[in-house]
């Protein structure tokens, strides 16, 4: 029975008993027929009474269960987001135990990583250059390794309060030197500059000699060459070899390992290794 009817069960019950009092009090005896009608009326009233009691008992109890429901509801989105974040912090502790992973024997303890996101890039399918959240503030320096938890992606090339700028492998400005992890022999890696949507055309080793022991396959690494990058960050390896008939000299395409790609640069996390300062005396790790 819905409530409507019941509202007017109630509302019929309660002028049957009106009508019956008023009776009573209009002959002012108990005659046969005010009698006949208040033994009549009692009960009725008093189920009246019952059955609106019992309807407002209900209505609470269901207004206990939808408030009940609501806040079930509400647990269960707050739990959809906890399991969210843990989901999150579990994969960036994973990354940044990859990424430390990947860093030479006694590099490891020396950096300190901090996450980064793509916020603007320069255009290409492959940019040279990418610009990223985190600055100064955040103790990013200048000339700090950038990489990503499959290998090295670039360096910060200038640095603002809230940002920083990174120059990519793809970058006709970005060079260093290299070392292939396999014949141990050592090369310069340079960014072509390329607007070509793949990675392997951005990415060479340029003019090395004909003699030289770069098979395609080869792991390459940084050699620690300069002061930018320590010894031994993976690199890409060896797609391609091109030997130039008029000098002999080869250059050799790379395959980055990092996704170097904008879109896979803009969703994904860059890791830049914050250099740890050394106590008075200290040496750092041998390149």
């Amino acid at each position: 029975m819905n409530k409507k009817r019941l509202s007017f069960i109630c509302i019929v019950l309660a002028i049957v008993c009106s009508i019956g009092v008023t009776g009573m009090k209009l002959t002012g005896r108990d005659v046969p027929l005010s009698g006949l009608l208040r033994s009549v009326t009692r009960p009725i009233c008093s189920f009246a009474v019952s059955l609106r009691d019992s309807i407002a008992q209900k209505q609470a109890q269901q207004k206990s269960v939808d408030e009940l429901q609501a806040q079930v509801a509400q647990l269960q989105e707050q739990n959809a987001a906890l399991q969210t974040q843990l989901a999150q912090k579990t994969g960036e502790d994973y990354a940044d135990m990859t990424v430390r992973g990947l860093l030479p024997k006694g590099y490891a303890s020396r950096y300190d990583l901090l996450q980064a996101r793509v916020i603007g890039t320069d255009g290409k399918a492959c940019p040279g250059t990418v610009t990223v959240n985190v600055g100064s503030r955040n103790g990013v320096t200048k000339y700090a390794p950038v990489m990503t938890s499959a290998g090295l992606v670039g360096y910060v090339s200038d640095v603002g309060s809230g940002w920083a700028k990174i120059t990519t492998l793809a970058d006709a400005a970005f060079s260093c030197g290299i070392t292939d992890n396999v014949t141990g022999w050592s090369g310069v890696l340079r960014g072509t500059g390329s607007s070509s949507a793949s990675a392997t055309d951005t990415v060479e080793i340029r003019y090395t000699d004909e003699n030289s022991l770069f098979y395609a396959g080869d792991l390459l690494v940084t050699s620690g060459v300069g002061s930018v990058f320590p010894a031994g960050l993976p690199i890409g390896t060896v797609a391609q070899i091109n030997t130039r008939t008029y000098d002999r000299l080869i250059t050799a395409k790379v395959t980055p390992l990092a996704d170097i790609t904008a879109q896979a640069l803009t969703q994904n996390t860059l890791w830049l290794l914050i250099e740890l300062p050394t106590e008075e005396g200290e040496e750092g790790p041998a390149p």
